[in-house]
Protein backbone atom coordinates (compact mmCIF):
# COMPACT_ATOMS: atom_id res chain seq x y z
CA UNK A 1 0.00 0.00 0.00
CA UNK A 2 1.44 3.58 -1.03
CA UNK A 3 -1.31 5.60 1.30
CA UNK A 4 0.62 9.14 0.37
CA UNK A 5 1.46 8.31 -2.93
CA UNK A 6 5.36 8.42 -2.99
CA UNK A 7 4.82 5.51 -5.45
CA UNK A 8 3.03 7.63 -7.96
CA UNK A 9 5.04 10.71 -7.46
CA UNK A 10 8.45 8.60 -8.44
CA UNK A 11 6.73 7.73 -11.59
CA UNK A 12 5.62 10.97 -12.81
CA UNK A 13 9.33 12.14 -12.05
CA UNK A 14 10.51 9.29 -14.05
CA UNK A 15 8.21 9.98 -16.70
CA UNK A 16 9.40 13.65 -16.89
CA UNK A 17 12.52 13.16 -16.74
CA UNK A 18 12.32 10.04 -19.22
CA UNK A 19 10.65 13.04 -21.75
CA UNK A 20 12.85 15.68 -21.18
CA UNK A 21 15.89 12.98 -22.08
CA UNK A 22 14.32 12.60 -25.40
CA UNK A 23 13.20 16.16 -25.81
CA UNK A 24 17.12 17.14 -25.45
CA UNK A 25 17.87 13.90 -27.91
CA UNK A 26 16.27 15.90 -30.35
CA UNK A 27 18.11 19.10 -29.60
CA UNK A 28 15.14 20.47 -27.96
CA UNK A 29 16.32 23.38 -25.62
CA UNK A 30 14.88 23.24 -22.38
CA UNK A 31 14.33 25.63 -19.66
CA UNK A 32 13.22 25.06 -16.01
CA UNK A 33 11.73 27.23 -13.04
CA UNK A 34 11.57 25.85 -9.70
CA UNK A 35 9.10 28.37 -7.96
CA UNK A 36 8.99 28.22 -4.66
CA UNK A 37 9.68 24.57 -4.59
CA UNK A 38 11.21 23.29 -1.29
CA UNK A 39 11.52 19.65 -2.19
CA UNK A 40 14.92 18.58 -2.73
CA UNK A 41 14.13 15.71 -5.18
CA UNK A 42 11.47 18.14 -7.12
CA UNK A 43 14.20 20.97 -7.66
CA UNK A 44 16.95 18.02 -9.00
CA UNK A 45 14.75 16.69 -11.30
CA UNK A 46 14.05 20.24 -12.86
CA UNK A 47 17.95 20.70 -12.90
CA UNK A 48 18.46 17.56 -14.95
CA UNK A 49 15.51 18.29 -16.96
CA UNK A 50 17.33 21.23 -18.12
CA UNK A 51 19.49 21.73 -21.01
CA UNK A 52 22.20 22.51 -18.69
CA UNK A 53 22.55 24.14 -15.34
CA UNK A 54 22.35 27.51 -17.11
CA UNK A 55 18.83 26.55 -18.40
CA UNK A 56 17.46 25.96 -14.84
CA UNK A 57 16.08 28.89 -12.48
CA UNK A 58 15.49 28.26 -8.93
CA UNK A 59 12.87 30.86 -7.58
CA UNK A 60 11.90 32.18 -4.30
CA UNK A 61 9.81 34.63 -4.88
CA UNK A 62 7.85 36.99 -7.36
CA UNK A 63 11.02 39.25 -8.06
CA UNK A 64 13.39 36.30 -8.75
CA UNK A 65 11.03 34.99 -10.97
CA UNK A 66 10.60 37.83 -12.56
CA UNK A 67 14.37 37.87 -13.19
CA UNK A 68 14.17 34.55 -14.52
CA UNK A 69 11.59 34.77 -16.80
CA UNK A 70 13.86 37.97 -18.19
CA UNK A 71 17.31 36.03 -18.36
CA UNK A 72 15.06 33.24 -20.25
CA UNK A 73 14.16 35.59 -22.66
CA UNK A 74 17.82 37.53 -23.00
CA UNK A 75 19.02 34.37 -23.72
CA UNK A 76 16.18 33.91 -26.77
CA UNK A 77 17.18 37.01 -28.69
Amino acid sequence: SDPVGTGALRQTNEDTLAICTNMKANLIEIYTVAFMVDDPVARDMLKTCATSTAHYFQASDSAVLSAAFSGIAKSLQ
